[in-house]
């Protein structure tokens, strides 16, 4: 009988990786910023509910970006780019 851990990896490495759900480098932070209209980091951080340190950090690339922060990010950027 095989191993559950080794057939659930083998599940997790075939599963495509969707890249929404991944977390969100400081390159990509600063473009959705830009995208969305927040020039600075007090307007980003007042927009989700975080401190501006917080954003400061995240910009940095010394803590990552939390993944529900990015899919909304990400879902924001989307929305502003589809024509109604």
């Amino acid at each position: 009988m095989a191993d559950s851990s080794s057939a659930a990896e083998t599940l997790t490495a075939d599963a495509p990786r969707d890249e929404r759900l991944a977390s969100m480098a400081p390159d990509e932070l600063r473009a959705a910023m830009r995208t969305l209209g927040y020039r600075t980091q007090n307007d980003l951080a007042h927009a989700i509910g975080v401190s501006r340190s917080a954003v400061s950090l995240w910009l940095e690339g010394k803590v990552g970006v939390p993944r529900p922060v990015a899919m909304l990010l990400r879902m924001l950027v989307a929305a502003q780019r589809r024509a109604f």
